[in-house]
C-alpha cells in the first residue's frame, strides 16, 4: 500500500460536495497529466483500485494493460515500480511456452476454434498405437495432448 502511495501527491477533496468527515477521493498522479484538475479518483469501499488501475494497467478484458503514460519517466528516475499487466501477462506466457510440450502448441485450444471430432479421433489413434508398444508408457504426451484438445 505505501509502494502504491508513493506514486500519488496528497489526496484532497476535489468537489465542493465531497463529505469532508470522510477521506478524501482525488490523488493526482506525480508522473502524468492526472493532476488537481483531472486526479485519479476513487470510491469508500474500495480506496486503492483505481489507483492500483491507474500505476499498473487493468486486468480486465477491454481495458488498458499499460497504467501510467509516465512510468518510463519514474523507472528512469530510479522509482521502484511493479510490473505492468501487460509486462505479467508477457512474463507468463513465456513461460507458459516454456513448460508446455511439443503437441500443446498444436492442439491448444484459441479463441474462437471450435471442437473436431476428426482432429481428436486421429490423436486418440495415435496414443492408441502408441501406448501398444511397452517402453512408450513413460510419458504420456499424446494423451495430455488429446485430453487437453477437449
Amino acid at each position: 500500500m505505501d509502494l502504491l502511495l508513493a506514486c500519488f501527491e496528497t489526496p484532497f477533496h476535489s468537489k465542493s460536495n465531497d463529505d469532508k468527515s470522510k477521506r478524501p477521493l482525488g490523488y493526482p498522479c506525480l508522473w502524468c497529466s492526472r493532476d488537481k484538475n483531472n486526479p485519479v479518483r476513487v470510491s469508500h469501499s474500495n480506496p486503492t483500485g483505481n489507483l492500483k488501475a491507474h500505476q499498473d494497467g487493468s486486468t480486465q478484458d477491454g481495458r488498458s494493460t499499460i497504467g501510467c503514460p509516465g512510468r518510463l519517466t519514474a523507472k528512469a528516475q530510479g522509482h521502484d515500480i511493479p510490473l505492468l499487466v501487460a509486462e505479467r501477462y508477457a512474463r507468463d506466457e513465456a513461460e507458459r511456452k516454456k513448460k508446455s510440450g511439443p503437441l500443446d502448441s498444436f492442439i491448444t485450444k484459441t479463441k474462437g476454434s471450435k471442437f473436431n471430432n476428426l482432429t481428436f479421433n486421429q490423436g486418440m489413434c495415435v496414443w492408441l498405437v502408441r501406448q501398444a508398444l511397452p517402453w512408450s508408457r513413460l510419458a504420456d504426451s499424446w494423451l495430455r495432448a488429446c485430453i487437453n484438445y477437449i
